[in-house]
């Protein structure tokens, strides 16, 4: 997911509907949606930079090690539960 203006956009719209706290910040909320997406980003560009090449770059692997699909993590904090999808490599 690459953050953009339609992204925000979606979240404003979010916002602009939610009538409650629990509304925005809620099991299925954008915002819960938005850190969660963040995260996993943040975690998949941490991975490709430790790796040196991009996630299906087939041109500058310099290395044996690999992108090896995600693993299932659970982070417990200010958004209540959150399922995240943790980038691995072999």
């Amino acid at each position: 997911m690459k953050l953009s203006e339609k992204i925000f956009e979606q979240l404003q719209a979010e916002v602009e509907k939610s009538k409650s706290v629990d509304d925005l910040l809620g099991k299925n909320s954008p915002i819960k949606n938005l850190v969660k997406n963040l995260l996993e980003e943040m975690l998949g560009g941490e991975l490709s930079a430790h790796l040196g090449y991009d996630k299906h770059d087939k041109d500058s692997k310099r290395t044996n090690n690999r992108h090896n699909g995600k693993s299932t993590k659970f982070l417990n904090g200010d958004y209540r539960r959150m399922q995240l999808d943790i980038p691995r490599d072999r």
